[in-house]
């Protein structure tokens, strides 16, 4: 009977000292050795709750029931101060929020719910050092595990001097800094604070680029747009009205080079050394390739230098913003007109027919005296 007490006593031992080993850095660990520890609901239930703040909801009943329960049997533990001030942060009791908040960071100073509480209540007062402090910890601490903290940090970013206090925090972590980036480069009025985050340019073009061109596209800022492409990809004046008129498959991306697309319709690849090869089916309407240009109003010739017939496939230009479309081979452009997107397009005809073509190269000039 002693061996069996002793056997069961050791077990407990072990399961006591893997939750605890386990709880803070492997939690579904801990939570598949002891579900019902009370350090494992603790973690479990602090997670929830920073997860509902990062959306900007609060917790569950449930969560907030378990961790009261806790908080029943171990009265020093964080679970009451961070249960009570969730729940006056909710219903706008700040300074007690604040309180409580601070109690709970104090009990368990490592725990990040709390902590992202009480930055999410710095932010909303307009305390941006104290709530720059909790969010600078909270990054050291959560490290690659710090994406809900994304928007606190663009609430930053947005702020006059903010990008220059985060870039010590984001230099140690490219993937926080991308996924900042991603998130400002949705609105175009966070430019400025964009281009002082986004570091040196690589050879690679994040996403959070094209989401901002495409931003600024959307917004009708062709200018500034086309400005900043050049800027961000080190684009000298163009000697030529259509960028890489040769179809070369590296340089920049689009809109101000060519998007080419692949699919059910067909295909457009740049091939090596130079030239587009288009496969279109003819049995669906589709753009193959298309270019964003910034062409003065006027009147225009497009040529193309290709090899093939080019059955059911030609050049359009449409004007932007009105949506408006012509034929490219000959074009005018009117005042109304102040950026042009570049067509190669698929037009279904009663008669589907194969288009297999190789395009070497178009050429864009102006037409004067008409």
């Amino acid at each position: 009977m002693l061996l069996v007490a002793a056997a069961l006593a050791g077990l407990l031992a072990v399961r006591v000292a893997a939750v605890a080993a386990f709880v803070e850095r492997r939690p579904e660990l801990a939570a598949a050795i002891w579900p019902d520890h009370p350090a494992v609901v603790m973690a479990r239930g602090m997670a929830e709750i920073g997860d509902a703040a990062a959306s900007g909801r609060q917790p569950s009943p449930e969560v907030t029931g378990r961790l009261r329960d806790v908080a029943t049997r171990d009265p020093l533990s964080a679970g009451a101060p961070l249960v009570a001030g969730a729940e006056a942060f909710a219903s706008g009791d700040l300074r007690s929020a604040e309180r409580l908040l601070s109690l709970a960071v104090a009990r368990d100073p490592y725990a990040p719910a709390p902590r992202f509480l009480l930055t999410d209540l710095y932010l909303r007062q307009g305390r941006g050092k104290e709530g720059f402090d909790q969010l600078s910890t909270l990054v050291r601490r959560l490290g690659p595990s710090a994406s809900p903290l994304v928007p606190a940090l663009a609430q930053f970013a947005r702020q006059p001097g903010g990008p220059e206090r985060l870039e010590p925090l984001l230099g140690s972590s490219p993937e926080l800094r991308d996924q900042l980036l991603d998130l400002l480069a949705a609105d175009p009025a966070n430019l400025p604070a964009i281009l002082q985050l986004a570091g040196p340019a690589t050879n690679s073009t994040p996403e959070w680029q094209a989401k901002l061109l495409a931003a600024m596209v959307a917004a009708g800022d062709y200018r500034r747009a086309y400005d900043l492409w050049q800027r961000l990809n080190g684009i000298s004046p163009l000697d030529t009205l259509i960028f890489n008129p040769r179809f070369l498959a590296s340089g920049p991306p689009p809109p101000f080079n060519w998007r080419l697309t692949s699919g059910s319709a067909g295909l457009a690849e740049a091939q090596p050394g130079g030239g587009l090869r288009v496969l279109y089916y003819g049995r669906e309407d589709a753009n193959l390739a298309e270019q964003l240009l910034l062409l003065a109003p006027g009147r225009y010739r497009l040529r193309q230098d290709a090899s093939g017939p080019a059955i059911n496939l030609g050049w359009s230009v449409v004007c932007l913003p009105s949506g408006k479309r012509q034929d490219a081979t000959e074009f005018a452009l009117p005042a109304n007109c102040p950026a042009q997107r570049l067509e190669l397009r698929g037009t279904l005809a009663e008669t589907a027919a194969t288009t297999d073509l190789l395009i070497r190269s178009l050429s864009l000039s102006p037409v004067s005296g008409r």
